[in-house]
């Protein structure tokens, strides 16, 4: 009996097929027939060299002009979001996989929020309001259900990525129901609870792609940039208030880290289906 099984557990810059022959004792032997597709061409990667060399830089520029106080930080954090949006929008057209549109659409979500955020902040809104929480919140269960999409696309699931992904919304729902416990004598609870759910949510999607080696097996330049992101988005609360330009920085750079995972995940879709 003979038949044809696609190796999905190789990393997706490299496409086996094999041909297995399963006689009658059961056993099962492979032969590799192709091939290996690189996905990495000289192009991208001077182009995704370039957008890391003039991302930093103009990061390092642009913190030193706000803490001159030539603007404020959010117009800058504004632009930076709507390019992602746009890289969002690109791969939502460009991406075949279901999983690749449902991510994008996700991203799509959680960049509207973020600008909803910083406009929000531009006209006056306190950055301790409730309605700025809530809006956090949603950015982080946008951002998850985007991890759970990309992190799953072309990756093999083997015993343990099952049981992360069992483990952690256990995890974190009953954080969640702690937290909430605790927040409730507080007179500010929904926004204490939406920021503590952000904090949970986030750490939820550091977990799916750090705490997974088939995600670093076959994707890793995708899972370190996309583990960055809400990885940075925890650290940033936690830098002294006496680091001045510090969370800045951090937030710019979050936002890069984000353009360059997108633009990954761009290219290796359009050159996958050539």
């Amino acid at each position: 009996m003979e038949k044809n099984i696609t190796r999905t557990d190789l990393p997706e810059e490299m496409v086996t097929v094999v041909d297995a022959e399963q006689g009658q004792e059961g056993q099962t032997r492979e032969t590799p027939t192709t091939a290996q597709t690189v996905v990495w061409t000289p192009r991208f990667i001077v182009l995704f060299g370039l957008t890391i060399a003039i991302g930093l830089s103009a990061e390092s520029l642009l913190t030193q002009g706000w803490l001159n106080g030539i603007y404020r930080e959010e117009w800058v954090l504004l632009a930076h979001t709507l390019l992602v949006l746009g890289c969002l929008v690109v791969l939502e057209r460009k991406g075949k996989a279901t999983w690749i549109r449902v991510g994008a659409v996700a991203g799509c979500v959680w960049a509207v929020f973020a600008s909803a955020s910083y406009t929000a902040l531009l006209l006056g809104i306190g950055k301790n309001s409730a309605i700025l929480a809530q809006f956090h919140a949603t950015m982080a269960c946008a951002l998850l259900a985007t991890t759970i999409c990309l992190s799953t696309h072309r990756i093999p699931f083997r015993r343990w990525d099952s049981l992360v992904f069992w483990l952690a919304p256990l995890v974190g729902g009953i954080a969640v129901l702690t937290l909430y416990t605790l927040a409730r004598t507080d007179p500010h609870h929904t926004r204490v609870l939406a920021n503590d759910t952000t904090m949970v949510l986030l750490a939820l999607c550091v977990t799916l792609w750090w705490l997974r080696p088939s995600c670093w097996r076959s994707k890793p330049i995708v899972t370190f940039l996309f583990g960055l992101v809400p990885f940075l988005f925890l650290l940033t609360p936690l830098v002294p208030i006496d680091t001045i330009g510090t969370p800045f920085f951090l937030s710019q750079l979050l936002l890069l880290c984000l353009l360059l995972g997108v633009l990954r995940v761009v290219q290796g879709e359009t050159h996958h289906h050539k």
